[in-house]
């Protein structure tokens, strides 16, 4: 929900940021989650950074699940990277795909899909940027066969 919404998960202090907001919001309507976040410890309420991080690679794997199929259908895809400085001074690259999908209603839909982030590691040079794109599309399953930009 945060993604979609472009807002942080983190706040300055972990008690009052967007992730805490979000699951006492949800908590609301789930009784189960109400439950276990009045009666649990506090460690075991799993609040912590890496929980939230992990919690965030199971989504990201899940959508990757769902998405990634959805290109492979497609008869050619294209993929846009984008190279970008991340805080500090570590570079990234955005991954993402273009394709167009047929839908259960017969209908083609053109789809504009994220798929990862990579650090580029290795430099920024174009030699560099593209081994990295490579291996990245590799990695998550993909062959540049069909692929036309």
């Amino acid at each position: 929900m945060m993604g979609k919404q472009n807002i942080p998960i983190r706040g300055h202090v972990p008690e009052e940021s967007n992730f805490h907001a979000t699951l006492s919001l949800t908590a609301q309507q789930n009784s189960i989650l109400q439950n276990h976040l009045e009666q649990a410890g506090p460690t075991a309420k799993y609040p912590s950074p890496e929980i939230q991080n992990e919690l965030l690679d199971i989504t990201a794997s899940q959508i990757l699940n769902a998405v990634v199929p959805d290109c492979k259908r497609a008869q050619c895809y294209a993929f846009v990277a984008d190279e970008s400085t991340y805080i500090g001074v570590k570079e990234e690259i955005s991954l993402c795909a273009h394709f167009v999908d047929k839908k259960e209603d017969g209908k083609h839909y053109v789809q504009e899909e994220f798929l990862t982030f990579v650090h580029a590691e290795n430099g920024t040079s174009a030699d560099s940027l593209t081994a990295q794109f490579l291996d990245a599309l590799n990695n998550i399953g993909f062959s540049v066969d069909k692929m036309r930009a």
